[in-house]
């Protein structure tokens, strides 16, 4: 199975480059959180080691890192999958991002600029237009654009670290 490809922001463009493990570590992070694997789903280790141009060693070096945030579940003799959150988690992480959000936004109306102004403008309409269509699926990837534009709108690492 392939993954599809994904958009790079600007974000992505800034960091300094790093090791292929860390590149691996951080594509297939974003990729989990993105909804690119979803949850339960079973990483097939030869698949994702060549999608991601690294060994297998390098790759079970990220699962391990990406099992310890809690993001895949490595299991004896059947290999890694994507976590699934039961529904009292999910409820704990959604009261947590209200409350990081709600900070984050109140410090990106401090200290938005115009342009991320008009980016969030702009979002904001592409995600009106896919509602009205009925593609909830469609709005996720829009919603977390916008999310993004108003945490690097605030400037404010802590938070955007917590909410990372």
């Amino acid at each position: 199975m392939s993954r599809p490809k994904t958009k790079r922001s600007s974000r992505d463009a800034a960091r300094p480059s790093c090791s292929r493990a860390e590149t691996a570590y951080q594509q297939l992070k974003h990729d989990i959180l993105e909804g690119i694997y979803t949850p339960r789903q079973r990483l097939v280790e030869t698949d994702i080691a060549a999608q991601l141009n690294i060994s297998r060693a390098t790759l079970r070096v990220v699962l391990t890192r990406l099992q310890h945030e809690g993001l895949v579940e490595m299991q004896p003799n059947r290999g890694a999958q994507v976590r699934a959150l039961s529904v009292e988690e999910a409820a704990e992480i959604l009261q947590a991002r209200e409350a990081l959000e709600g900070l984050a936004a109140s410090l990106a109306a401090e200290k938005v600029a115009d342009e991320q102004l008009l980016v969030l403008r702009d979002l904001v309409a592409e995600m009106e237009e896919t509602l009205s269509t009925g593609d909830l699926i469609g709005l996720l990837p829009l919603a977390s654009r916008f999310h993004r534009v108003i945490i690097e709108a605030a400037n404010q690492s802590v938070v955007a670290q917590l909410l990372d």
